[in-house]
C-alpha cells in the first residue's frame, strides 16, 4: 500500500516530464537532436522551465484528489461506525420487554439525538 501511495505521488513529476519532452523527443525522431547545437542550454532549460510549470500547476490537482480521496474514505469509516438511528433503537427497546405505553412516553419527554428543531413555539 505505501508503494501504491510512494508510485501516486511520483507519477505526477513522471508524467510532467512525460510532456515537457514531447517537443524534444519528436525533433530527436524526426532527425534532429534533442537540444539542437547552438540552443542546447537554452532549449534545455526551456524544458526544464516547462516541466516545473506543468509539475506546479498538476500537483494542486493531485494534492486536492488525494485529500478528497481521504475525507471520502474517513466519511466512509465514520458512516460504518454512527449509531443506528434513533428508530431502531426504541424497536430494539421494545424487544427488550418494555411495554409500548412506557417507550411512548419515554418517546414524548426525551428528545432524539440529531434532532432538528426550528421555531417551536407554544401556543
Amino acid at each position: 500500500a505505501a508503494l501504491r501511495r510512494v508510485i501516486e505521488a511520483v507519477s505526477v513529476y513522471l508524467q510532467c516530464a512525460g510532456l515537457a519532452m514531447l517537443i524534444p523527443i519528436l525533433r530527436f525522431t524526426s532527425g534532429g537532436e534533442f537540444f539542437p547545437e547552438p540552443f542546447g542550454l537554452w532549449t534545455c532549460l526551456n524544458t526544464l522551465s516547462i516541466w516545473w510549470l506543468l509539475v506546479s500547476f498538476f500537483a494542486d490537482f493531485h494534492i486536492a484528489r488525494t485529500r478528497l480521496s481521504l475525507i471520502g474514505e474517513c466519511l466512509g469509516i465514520l458512516y460504518k461506525n454512527t449509531l443506528a438511528p434513533p428508530s431502531a433503537a426504541s424497536e430494539d427497546k421494545s424487544k427488550d420487554g418494555d411495554s409500548k405505553e412506557k417507550q411512548k412516553e419515554k418517546s414524548e419527554d426525551d428528545t432524539q439525538p440529531f434532532e432538528l428543531v426550528l421555531g417551536e413555539t407554544k401556543q
